[in-house]
């Protein structure tokens, strides 16, 4: 079948829009306080992470971020707030396990942000389809 010139961008579009599918996640999920601003304290300015703890305070997140229309959640499985700046693991594996479940509930999956063996294998043990962002880490480190 020959498509007409005229209808030949529409047709395009059609089938770019079908190709390219983006997934939304809404703020990456982090402890509280955990995340640093890196401003001075007189202004205050938007992070790009939801601070939440404890399991119901995960699964209140987690829905919020679904309730906006993130199709995966992020989460950060460590964060650079250890002594003297060390990153350490956020959450227990029982609370990535809350967030895992409380995602998959809905059909949504959860990437996990994390850089040290812990943290990798905390968000590994609950579930998490993704880890992003592992480049200080070997593979056997684990």
């Amino acid at each position: 079948m020959r498509i007409p010139a005229r209808f030949a961008p529409i047709v395009f579009g059609a089938l770019l829009s079908a190709i390219m599918v983006a997934l939304v996640s809404g703020f990456v999920i982090a402890i509280t306080q955990g995340v640093e601003q890196g401003f001075a304290a007189q202004w205050h300015v938007p992070q790009g992470a939801e601070e939440a703890d404890g399991a119901d305070g995960l699964a209140r997140a987690v829905r919020s971020q679904i309730g906006n229309g993130a199709d995966w959640v992020k989460v950060y499985a460590d964060y650079r707030w250890g002594p003297g700046g060390a990153a350490r693991p956020t959450f227990s594996v029982e609370e990535l396990q809350v967030i895992v479940a409380t995602a998959a509930s809905s059909g949504r999956l959860v990437s996990a942000h994390a850089g040290t063996a812990e943290g990798m294998r905390r968000a590994s043990l609950a579930g998490v389809a993704s880890i992003e962002q592992q480049t200080r880490k070997k593979f056997g480190d684990l």
